[in-house]
């Protein structure tokens, strides 16, 4: 039932999540513009990296480490302040010299000084110790809390191009309030005193293996940002960060199921069960896979139509980018879904670092050569062949444990029903042109199509996921019939 609770937990906040930029999103690009929102970004994406630094691996070796010892308080405890005196020594160390960055190197020095609060918010993220403990709650809780208070503070404060230093320091204040609220209601339960330094070390020299994939990642999926504003200028930031946004929204939902069930395969593979944590891992992909081909078509169907709609006439041009963007949706599902429910759990760090390692120096060369020559279709291209790169090889590696030919042989019906979704939204955006009513039309529709489709591949083709289904809702039913039993005398 922790299972289910969690789960409908970050659904929840996933949804709401959704809410968000569709509420805020098109008034500040309005309001901003490109430029300015461009800028924001821009300093954003600097005070990231110096937070990624500050972070190391430490939120998945954390979380992955307080997963394995949730059922003694003693490791805990233990385990918890020294990984934390280690964190906090790491974000003054980078924190020094991200102000002396601010004073010696940027133009943008009173905005980057806002955003040391957003560093902070990186640097000082505790949410691994409630996911290794699985209680997801309250993290939930606080960020729908902290959300609500941003986009009051959004429409009460940001009316004008000129209160770019406000939304900046609406952003970042809001992000450092919710770790701090995280701080508070752990600082009673934890004394960060008695601390073995041999075993900081330890913690240290660990994370640091999971600090290689994390940077990797961060440099392709940031460098693009800042290229584009170095050689070109900040609004093509704005222009496919926008593009950008609805894909972190669609993965969005694919982290959320992963983050559930990723303390259930360490506790397995911790407790050498590693033939049931395969098991869950392999519908776990299938379903992730069938998921993310619904969002990536659905996204590629009405993007022309939702961009102007959405960010207004001026960002026109990251509705041509979020639709050939959109098949990043699939890698980027599976590729976190691997490293998540597959690499950490049965400490194979190495393994795929060396494949973001790769993937990070062939999308640097690529952006290197494509962003002067084509702009922002360059970035594009560039973080497409990446993602698809890792995705390649991942799965190679996955194959010896579970089959990825068997996978990918039972996606091509859901592929089928995706186009065939596809094919009617770009029917109704045709015809209909640019408008709120049209986005409605080319929803109701696709979603039809694709929900009757993947109804009928299950009665009819995919007997395997069907049963694994029903299995799955009958076992649900039985520990809920015997809670309730158990409750009731």
């Amino acid at each position: 039932m922790r299972t289910i609770k969690n789960l409908l937990y970050n659904t929840i906040y996933q949804l709401f999540a959704i809410l968000i930029p569709l509420i805020t999103s098109p008034y500040i690009s309005r309001i901003l513009g490109a430029e300015n929102l461009g800028t924001y970004l821009y300093t954003q994406t600097i005070a990231g990296y110096f937070g990624l630094f500050a972070t190391l691996g430490i939120f998945n070796y954390g979380s992955r480490y307080i997963s394995g010892v949730r059922n003694s308080d003693i490791e805990i405890n233990r385990i918890f302040k020294e990984i934390v005196a280690l964190q906090i020594f790491l974000s003054l160390i980078l924190a020094i010299n991200y102000i002396i960055f601010i004073v010696l190197i940027s133009s943008n020095k009173m905005l980057l000084s806002i955003q040391l609060l957003y560093y902070l918010s990186i640097a000082l993220d505790i949410s691994w110790f409630y996911i290794g403990k699985e209680e997801f709650k309250a993290i939930i809780i606080r960020n729908i809390f902290i959300k609500i208070i941003i986009i009051i503070c959004i429409f009460l404060f940001v009316h004008k191009k000129e209160d770019l230093l406000i939304y900046t320091l609406i952003m970042s204040l809001g992000s450092f309030s919710g770790q701090l609220i995280l701080w508070i209601n752990l600082k009673e339960k934890f004394k960060i005193k008695n601390i073995n330094k041999k075993n900081i070390m330890h913690h240290l020299k660990s994370s640091l293996l999971l600090f290689i994939p994390i940077i990797s990642i961060n440099i392709y999926k940031l460098f693009d940002k800042l290229m584009l504003g170095y050689t070109l200028s900040n609004k093509y930031v704005a222009y496919y960060s926008n593009a950008e946004k609805f894909g972190t929204i669609a993965v969005g939902f694919i982290i959320a199921v992963n983050n559930v069930i990723f303390p259930k395969i360490s506790y397995l593979i911790y407790n050498k069960q590693e033939k049931k944590a395969n098991i869950i891992l392999y519908f776990s992909i299938r379903i992730i896979t069938i998921l993310s081909i619904a969002m990536t078509f659905a996204l590629a169907g009405c993007s022309i139509e939702l961009a102007p709609v959405f960010y207004g006439n001026e960002f026109i041009v990251s509705g041509s980018l979020m639709h050939f963007l959109s098949p990043i949706i699939i890698m980027i599902s599976i590729n976190h879904t691997l490293t998540q429910l597959y690499f950490i759990p049965n400490n194979k760090e190495k393994i795929y670092s060396c494949f973001e390692v790769i993937g990070s120096i062939v999308n640097i060369i690529l952006n290197f050569v494509l962003i002067p020559r084509i702009h922002v279709y360059g970035a594009l291209i560039s973080i497409l062949f990446t993602e698809f790169l890792i995705m390649t090889m991942m799965t190679i590696v996955v194959n010896k444990e579970i089959s990825f030919i068997n996978i990918y042989i039972k996606t091509i019906p859901y592929i089928m029903t995706g186009i065939l979704m596809y094919l009617s939204m770009r029917l109704i955006g045709g015809n209909y042109g640019i408008s709120i009513k049209t986005i409605i039309l080319q929803i109701i529709a696709g979603g039809i199509v694709f929900l009757v489709g993947t109804l009928v591949i299950l009665f009819f083709i995919d007997k395997e996921l069907k049963k694994f289904i029903n299995d799955f809702l009958i076992m649900m039913n039985e520990r809920r019939k015997l809670q309730k039993y158990v409750t009731s005398n």
